[in-house]
């Protein structure tokens, strides 16, 4: 079976693909950077500012959580200023880097929701984390729709595929089969 994705011409029915595009990537360096403060303010052992339950862990395991999202949180800013950089300067290498990366992080965080919801014991837990996961996939599938627009607009923008045709007929590489005057004009010769 053969199904076409859709492709956007604009970001949110509101911005150019391109802007909107541009406003995502700066707005997930904001946020990212936002957690990786409070994850930071947390690791420090500051809980006013950021209060978390962690009942049932050790603190090694609580440290080691709010290490490895820090982390991810970094490696997701780093590809997330390529695409930012990649959109700016139209590089199509940069996007395309970031597309494949989006896709392979949705991939992963698909399966990780799959196991995680098989651990839960509580019903109401399982809603909430099921509806938290509709959310960031649709997100998720809808930036990777976005990106992948831009992708083909940036590639149909940047095809500098033109023929010379003159060159064409000089070289002998086309050969003529009428004359080259309008059929308008009657030729000297004729006369």
């Amino acid at each position: 079976m053969y199904c076409e994705c859709p492709e956007f011409k604009r970001c949110c029915f509101c911005l150019p693909l391109r802007k909107g595009v541009l406003f995502v990537g700066y707005f997930i360096i904001f946020s990212n950077t936002l957690s990786i403060i409070f994850n930071s303010l947390a690791l420090s052992g500051n809980t006013d500012v950021f209060p978390f339950h962690t009942s049932g862990f050790t603190y090694i395991e609580t440290e080691l959580a709010f290490i490895i999202s820090i982390v991810l949180y970094s490696i997701e800013i780093l590809f997330n200023i390529l695409l930012v950089y990649g959109s700016h300067q139209n590089k199509i290498k940069y996007v395309r880097i970031y597309f494949y990366f989006t896709l392979a992080t949705t991939a992963v965080v698909f399966v990780q929701q799959i196991i995680e919801m098989t651990l839960i014991r509580y019903s109401v837990l399982i809603v909430h984390s099921v509806l938290l996961f509709i959310c960031y996939m649709m997100l998720h599938v809808y930036i990777i729709l976005l990106v992948r627009s831009l992708l083909k607009k940036m590639e149909i923008s940047n095809q500098h595929s033109y023929d010379n045709q003159l060159h064409q007929i000089v070289s002998g590489d086309i050969k003529m089969d009428s004359p080259p005057y309008c059929p308008t004009v009657i030729p000297y010769e004729n006369c």
